[in-house]
């Protein structure tokens, strides 16, 4: 089997990086890049989008070429946080759905989602938001979450696994270990979040704590919390305390740990995309995201593997994270798509509709 062989230390570096496109296919250079880098995933964004048949064509040409096949990921959340419109079935942000407080229509929500994604090509949405917010706040996330009631929240987050689940997709708890009180959006710079650590404990990581055994992928945060980090600003995606001690030790997680865009104003990685890469990988994180073709994912990958060559402990440290997403890609069963059975997309979208409509009805 392809995912159970180790890899070549090329090759499990390769498989750390998951990178954007720029258009609607390939060009001879990002072919070129790819193939050179054999990323581990490829995400796709609304500049990547043109109509189902070419979605379904790209994703099938990059399972094709790429060996092993790659994570085929998207944000596919809903309201202002979908990348498929025109495609699939747009639906509202996450704070609409949560106004009833229905896990059964969540659960399906997700799960006629997935099949939508699935019948696309992809294996990854990048959802749901588990960060406490409410829409009008200027923390990034808004209304892409499901409320400030941790306990809705919960349930909810767990509804929307369970119906991705279902319909062979992979859900991604995010931003861990919460941006939802942050007062700056992390796309843009680092935000700072000054709640004491019983209070993080007790409300922003309340539904990590009970959802990271149900989640296959969690997302870092690019936000720096002083009572947990210490003074110094840094992004919780590249700490030890926060993924080593917090995430993987005490709440026990053994599933992909993702950084949030490594190209986002949160991160110092336009000065330093090698030492950048490095910490990541050392703080404990898996996959390191790229959205862009650019040469920073490049420049982390040669980094990574001259590093790993000469240095046995990181070497150890690139090929534990490989096998754990070489073990995700096979538990989720990540073929080339000519060996898969596509669902339907007409009646994903369908479902969807349906459900759109009992939604905005009560909106």
């Amino acid at each position: 089997m392809p995912y159970t062989a180790q890899p070549d230390l090329s090759g499990a570096c390769g498989q750390l990086i998951w990178v954007g496109l720029e258009g609607t296919y390939p060009t001879e250079t990002e072919w070129r890049m790819l193939e050179h880098i054999r990323p581990g995933g490829v995400t796709l964004f609304r500049r990547n989008i043109e109509s189902a048949a070419q979605v379904r064509a790209l994703n099938g040409a990059l399972t094709q070429r790429l060996k092993p096949a790659p994570f085929l990921a998207v944000d596919q959340e809903g309201g202002r946080v979908s990348r498929l419109n025109g495609v699939l079935t747009d639906l509202p942000p996450a704070a609409d759905w949560a106004k009833d407080g229905s896990i059964e229509r969540v659960m399906r929500l997700a799960h006629w989602k997935g099949m939508g994604l699935r019948a696309l090509g992809f294996n990854v949405n990048f959802a749901p938001c588990v960060d406490l917010s409410e829409p009008q706040e200027s923390n990034g996330i808004g209304d892409r979450a499901f409320g400030r009631d941790r306990l809705r929240v919960t349930r909810l987050g767990y509804a929307y696994l369970r119906g991705l689940a279902a319909a062979g997709v992979a859900g991604c708890l995010k931003h861990f270990p919460g941006l939802g009180s942050a007062q700056i959006d992390s796309h843009d710079a680092l935000p700072r979040i000054d709640r004491d650590r019983p209070t993080l404990w007790r409300e922003d990581l309340f539904p990590f704590r009970c959802l990271v055994r149900s989640s296959p992928m969690v997302m870092m945060a690019h936000a720096h919390y002083p009572s947990i980090m210490g003074e110094t600003p840094w992004p919780a995606s590249l700490s030890r305390i926060m993924l080593a001690r917090l995430l993987r030790h005490r709440l026990g997680f053994r599933g992909l740990v993702l950084t949030d865009d490594l190209e986002m104003g949160g991160v110092p990685i336009r000065q330093d995309p090698e030492g950048v890469a490095r910490r990541a990988l050392l703080a404990g994180a898996d996959v390191l995201l790229y959205c862009r073709p650019t040469e920073l994912a490049e420049r982390a990958f040669r980094s990574l593997l001259e590093e790993a060559l000469s240095q046995r402990s990181l070497q150890a440290i690139v090929r534990q994270a490989a096998a754990r997403v070489a073990a995700a890609k096979k538990a989720l069963g990540v073929w080339p798509l000519r060996r898969t059975r596509l669902p339907d997309l007409e009646h994903a979208n369908s479902k969807l509709r349906s459900l759109r409509e009992q939604i905005d009805s009560q909106v």
